[in-house]
């Protein structure tokens, strides 16, 4: 696994995009139409602010956003200093849509603060493989590449997901509706030798 570069991170957010393309969770956030360009925009500010941590394995096979205790998120502001990403980042996403997705973060961080310690845990901010390299143990190999035995904390919107990670040793701190998306926390305690 290698950092990104900063011009890699168009490529990264597209790379998540196709990852996550089929979350139900994002018609609820954007709505169907122009689904996809809202979702890269997003992904776009969000890895600007995690280009810090954002991997990617070989030619973006997988990729994952994953915070560690000791590394510095880049504030969201700083993606819309450029003029020409925040014009275009409002017209794709749109302010409807930026509220929605504002509101429904905010809910996210308000359950983070239960369960997550930045202080001793890993954050697993986005992950994902794409569907051509999946079965290959990389998601495993990723989250114990860059967290080791600390503990561990996610949020997902998928059922299948939840599967994968209790599989990985997570455990469900709590699920909660949110207008039609079930949001679920889930954190891996440290590993004990």
């Amino acid at each position: 696994m290698e950092k990104i570069k900063k011009n890699e991170i168009k490529k990264a957010s597209k790379v998540f995009t196709e990852i996550f393309k089929d979350y139900d969770a994002y018609d609820v956030l954007f709505g169907r139409k122009n689904r996809l360009s809202r979702m890269y925009y997003l992904f776009r500010a969000e890895v600007h602010c995690a280009q810090n941590f954002t991997y990617k394995d070989g030619d973006f096979c997988a990729l994952c956003s994953i915070k560690t205790p000791s590394d510095k998120e880049i504030e969201l502001k700083s993606a819309f200093k450029n003029p020409f990403f925040t014009i275009a980042f409002f017209l794709n996403v749109g302010f409807k849509q930026v509220k929605i997705a504002k509101e429904y973060v905010d809910m996210a961080d308000e359950v983070a603060k239960k369960y997550y310690n930045p202080k001793t845990d890993c954050y697993v901010k986005n992950i994902g493989v794409r569907k051509e390299f999946r079965g290959q143990g990389k998601l495993k190999g990723m989250l114990k590449e860059f967290c080791g035995d600390l503990p561990i904390y996610l949020e997902t919107q998928d059922e299948n997901d939840v599967a994968i990670y209790k599989k990985l040793g997570f455990e469900v701190c709590e699920i909660v509706k949110w207008k039609g998306i079930t949001h679920v926390a889930m954190r891996r305690p440290a590993l004990k030798d």
